[in-house]
Protein backbone atom coordinates (compact mmCIF):
# COMPACT_ATOMS: atom_id res chain seq x y z
CA UNK A 1 0.00 0.00 0.00
CA UNK A 2 2.79 2.00 -0.34
CA UNK A 3 2.49 5.28 -2.02
CA UNK A 4 -1.72 5.40 -1.80
CA UNK A 5 -2.81 8.76 -0.31
CA UNK A 6 -4.08 6.31 3.02
CA UNK A 7 -4.94 8.27 5.45
CA UNK A 8 -6.56 8.17 8.56
CA UNK A 9 -10.20 7.12 7.11
CA UNK A 10 -8.24 4.46 5.08
CA UNK A 11 -6.69 3.28 8.16
CA UNK A 12 -9.81 3.07 10.33
CA UNK A 13 -10.99 0.82 7.26
CA UNK A 14 -7.52 -1.02 7.13
CA UNK A 15 -7.36 -1.45 11.21
CA UNK A 16 -10.19 -4.50 10.98
CA UNK A 17 -8.78 -5.93 7.84
CA UNK A 18 -5.41 -6.29 10.34
CA UNK A 19 -7.32 -6.93 13.07
CA UNK A 20 -8.09 -10.11 11.60
CA UNK A 21 -5.79 -11.31 9.48
CA UNK A 22 -3.47 -14.00 10.69
CA UNK A 23 -1.17 -14.37 7.82
CA UNK A 24 0.12 -10.82 7.54
CA UNK A 25 3.60 -10.47 8.75
CA UNK A 26 4.65 -6.78 7.22
CA UNK A 27 3.00 -4.19 5.98
CA UNK A 28 4.53 -1.11 4.02
CA UNK A 29 2.55 2.13 4.32
CA UNK A 30 5.39 4.42 3.39
CA UNK A 31 4.50 7.81 2.00
CA UNK A 32 1.09 8.11 2.53
CA UNK A 33 -0.67 10.65 4.74
CA UNK A 34 -1.06 8.95 7.52
CA UNK A 35 -1.21 11.71 10.52
CA UNK A 36 -1.13 10.62 14.07
CA UNK A 37 -4.78 9.64 13.89
CA UNK A 38 -3.81 7.20 10.89
CA UNK A 39 -1.40 5.95 12.54
CA UNK A 40 -3.44 5.15 16.30
CA UNK A 41 -6.09 3.12 14.32
CA UNK A 42 -3.47 0.59 12.94
CA UNK A 43 -1.35 0.31 16.06
CA UNK A 44 -5.43 -0.35 17.63
CA UNK A 45 -5.21 -3.25 15.47
CA UNK A 46 -2.67 -4.73 17.40
CA UNK A 47 -4.37 -5.07 20.91
CA UNK A 48 -7.35 -6.53 21.81
CA UNK A 49 -10.53 -4.95 22.58
CA UNK A 50 -12.50 -6.55 25.27
CA UNK A 51 -16.45 -6.50 24.97
CA UNK A 52 -18.96 -3.87 25.44
CA UNK A 53 -22.33 -3.47 25.27
CA UNK A 54 -24.17 -5.07 22.31
CA UNK A 55 -20.35 -5.82 20.83
CA UNK A 56 -18.24 -8.99 21.62
CA UNK A 57 -14.73 -8.74 21.85
CA UNK A 58 -12.35 -7.28 18.33
CA UNK A 59 -9.41 -10.02 18.19
CA UNK A 60 -5.60 -8.45 17.92
CA UNK A 61 -3.46 -9.16 15.27
CA UNK A 62 -0.23 -11.38 16.43
CA UNK A 63 1.60 -12.26 13.15
CA UNK A 64 2.18 -8.58 12.18
CA UNK A 65 6.30 -8.17 12.92
CA UNK A 66 7.09 -5.22 10.88
CA UNK A 67 5.50 -1.95 9.97
CA UNK A 68 7.22 0.59 7.44
CA UNK A 69 5.35 4.40 8.06
CA UNK A 70 7.68 6.31 6.52
CA UNK A 71 6.80 9.17 5.20
CA UNK A 72 3.56 10.08 6.53
CA UNK A 73 3.28 13.45 8.60
CA UNK A 74 4.01 11.40 12.00
CA UNK A 75 4.65 13.28 15.57
CA UNK A 76 5.36 12.45 18.96
CA UNK A 77 1.40 12.52 18.95
CA UNK A 78 1.83 8.85 17.56
CA UNK A 79 3.87 7.50 20.44
CA UNK A 80 1.38 6.95 23.33
CA UNK A 81 -0.50 4.41 20.75
CA UNK A 82 2.22 2.92 19.55
CA UNK A 83 3.49 2.52 23.54
CA UNK A 84 0.14 0.73 23.94
CA UNK A 85 -0.10 -1.35 21.65
CA UNK A 86 3.68 -2.72 22.26
CA UNK A 87 2.39 -3.50 25.37
CA UNK A 88 -0.25 -5.03 24.33
CA UNK A 89 1.49 -7.13 21.95
CA UNK A 90 4.67 -8.92 21.69
CA UNK A 91 4.85 -9.70 17.93
CA UNK A 92 5.65 -6.35 16.61
CA UNK A 93 9.41 -6.09 16.41
CA UNK A 94 10.20 -3.46 13.91
CA UNK A 95 8.53 0.44 12.78
CA UNK A 96 10.53 1.59 10.36
CA UNK A 97 9.41 5.99 10.56
CA UNK A 98 12.28 7.53 8.92
CA UNK A 99 11.22 11.20 7.15
CA UNK A 100 8.41 11.99 9.74
CA UNK A 101 8.02 14.85 12.04
CA UNK A 102 8.78 12.88 15.47
CA UNK A 103 11.62 13.95 17.09
CA UNK A 104 14.82 12.43 17.66
CA UNK A 105 13.80 11.79 21.52
CA UNK A 106 10.39 10.38 20.27
CA UNK A 107 12.41 7.88 17.72
CA UNK A 108 14.68 7.10 20.59
CA UNK A 109 12.06 5.90 22.83
CA UNK A 110 9.94 4.34 19.99
CA UNK A 111 13.33 2.20 19.44
CA UNK A 112 13.65 1.23 23.88
CA UNK A 113 9.99 0.39 23.24
CA UNK A 114 10.54 -2.18 20.57
CA UNK A 115 13.55 -3.44 22.46
CA UNK A 116 11.83 -3.78 25.57
CA UNK A 117 8.66 -5.88 23.76
CA UNK A 118 11.35 -7.87 22.52
CA UNK A 119 12.68 -8.89 25.88
CA UNK A 120 9.33 -9.09 26.70
CA UNK A 121 8.59 -11.64 24.39
CA UNK A 122 11.48 -14.15 25.02
CA UNK A 123 11.11 -13.74 29.19
CA UNK A 124 7.47 -14.73 27.82
CA UNK A 125 8.58 -17.80 26.29
CA UNK A 126 11.34 -19.34 28.73
CA UNK A 127 8.11 -19.19 31.40
CA UNK A 128 6.13 -20.85 29.29
CA UNK A 129 8.89 -23.65 29.24
CA UNK A 130 9.49 -23.28 32.90
CA UNK A 131 6.09 -24.04 33.47
CA UNK A 132 5.84 -27.01 30.68
CA UNK A 133 8.67 -28.23 32.73
CA UNK A 134 7.01 -28.04 36.01
CA UNK A 135 3.71 -29.75 35.06
CA UNK A 136 6.16 -32.27 32.67
CA UNK A 137 7.52 -33.38 36.64
CA UNK A 138 4.36 -33.05 38.70
CA UNK A 139 2.82 -35.42 36.03
CA UNK A 140 5.93 -38.05 36.74
CA UNK A 141 5.97 -37.89 40.69
CA UNK A 142 2.00 -38.38 40.65
CA UNK A 143 3.12 -41.35 37.99
CA UNK A 144 5.96 -42.83 40.43
CA UNK A 145 3.08 -42.05 43.53
CA UNK A 146 0.25 -43.94 41.74
CA UNK A 147 3.09 -47.24 41.39
CA UNK A 148 3.82 -47.26 45.11
CA UNK A 149 7.00 -45.93 45.19
CA UNK A 150 8.73 -44.08 47.13
CA UNK A 151 9.56 -40.36 45.82
CA UNK A 152 12.56 -38.04 47.15
CA UNK A 153 11.19 -34.49 47.52
CA UNK A 154 12.87 -31.61 47.20
CA UNK A 155 11.03 -28.49 48.32
CA UNK A 156 10.53 -26.11 45.34
CA UNK A 157 7.07 -23.84 44.76
CA UNK A 158 7.14 -22.44 41.27
CA UNK A 159 6.40 -18.78 40.89
CA UNK A 160 2.75 -17.12 40.46
CA UNK A 161 2.02 -15.72 36.88
CA UNK A 162 3.48 -12.22 37.40
CA UNK A 163 5.69 -13.04 39.98
CA UNK A 164 8.87 -11.45 39.44
CA UNK A 165 12.03 -14.00 39.27
CA UNK A 166 15.76 -12.97 40.09
CA UNK A 167 18.21 -14.99 38.43
CA UNK A 168 22.15 -15.20 40.30
CA UNK A 169 24.51 -15.43 38.15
Amino acid sequence: LKNNMVGGDGAGLLEQGIRHSSSLTYLNLERNILGDIGMGCLMRALRRIPPMKGRKAQPDNRSLVGIDVSTNNLSDGCIGNIEESLFKNLALRSITAHDNVISEKGLIKIQHLLAANKRRAELEKCAIMIQSLWRGRQHRLARVRAAGQVVEERVFKPPATGDRVQVDG
